[in-house]
């Protein structure tokens, strides 16, 4: 802003590129292959205000992303399945060279590799029941190189391997439905954990409403940077949650929609970093309810308006 003396014109430049290839061998079998691939280098400010301009801040940070989905179909069209590889990386410099108005120097630089091996997979029972059951098997690797004012802080080259699988049977029907759902999860360094997720729902085709409620579990394992950083705690536990909903939703037609819900949210051991310590840590346990509200207008199939 050079009202507040900053003369610096501060640039950003992004480049991209997305391209999918795919062959449709039968109407119940299908292999795609996609690429992304992202670049962008950014002029950095210390700050807003006078005195902001920092020239010598730079920042460039490339992705790349590939993968293939293989999909098909058997048993007279009651099972689809797909199997799919997709591998992602990550380079990100930061540098900030010292001068007369900033004399502090830093660096930093990351690397990341995250890769997934994941099977998806469906069989209907019947007009009223399905059953989900899949597979995932993912690697995550990451590395960092730090410094400020000449003081190192890197995270050495570390790997997480995880596996995981579920099965979710469905069920719906003209005035109920229902979800019941399974998943246990391995991860290095922790214990298996299994999680359920319960829906049940009640349909009244006359007032075009639907009652149901949603009882579910789940956990959250520390990043790499939280447990191997110079910032991180080896010590740390996976975060564990409950979460509970009860709605309501009613319908008007095609053209109006409101639900009301009313929520709960406990967590365990949720992690949050310590500034004084400068270390990450568990809280032993931190919770969160509320009410919420939606609605849905819509006078024309080209027009509507959403408000939460």
């Amino acid at each position: 802003d050079k009202n507040n003396g900053n003369s610096e014109s501060d640039g950003f430049k992004r480049l991209s590129l997305t391209t999918r290839l795919g062959w449709i061998f039968t109407n119940e079998t299908s292999l795609n292959f996609t690429l992304r691939a992202a670049g962008v280098q950014s002029d950095l400010d210390a700050f807003g205000g006078p005195g902001g301009d920092d020239p010598n801040h730079t920042s460039d940070s490339r992705q790349l992303q590939v993968g293939t989905t293989f999909k098909s179909r058997a048993f007279e069209e009651l099972l689809s399945y797909s199997l799919s590889y997709s591998l992602a990386s990550s380079v990100r410099t930061v540098e900030n060279e010292p001068d007369a108005l900033h004399p502090d120097q830093s660096t930093d630089y990351f690397v990341g590799v995250h890769s997934k091996i994941e099977s998806r997979n469906e069989y209907t029972l019947s007009e009223t029941q399905r059953v989900n059951f899949g597979a995932q098997i993912q690697t995550e690797m990451g590395h960092s190189e730090n410094t400020f004012n000449g003081v190192a802080s890197d995270l050495p080259e570390k790997t997480a391997n995880s596996k995981g699988l579920y099965a979710i049977h469905k069920y719906e029907s003209k005035t109920f439905l229902s979800e019941f759902g399974l998943r246990q999860d391995f991860r290095d360094q922790f214990s298996s954990i299994v999680n359920y997720n319960l829906n049940a729902g009640y349909k009244v085709p006359t007032y075009e409403s639907l009652i149901y409620f949603n009882y579910a579990t789940g956990f959250k394992t520390p990043s790499l940077v939280q447990l191997y950083s110079s910032y991180g705690n080896q010590n740390l536990n996976e975060e564990k949650s409950n979460s509970a909903e009860f709605a309501v939703e009613k319908s008007w037609g095609s053209s109006y929609f409101v639900s009301v819900s009313y929520f709960i949210n406990q967590y365990h051991d949720l992690i949050d970093f310590d500034s004084v310590t400068s270390k990450y840590f568990n809280i032993a346990k931190s919770s969160s309810k509320g009410l919420e509200l939606q609605s849905k207008w819509g006078p024309t199939a080209h027009f509507f308006l959403k408000g939460t």
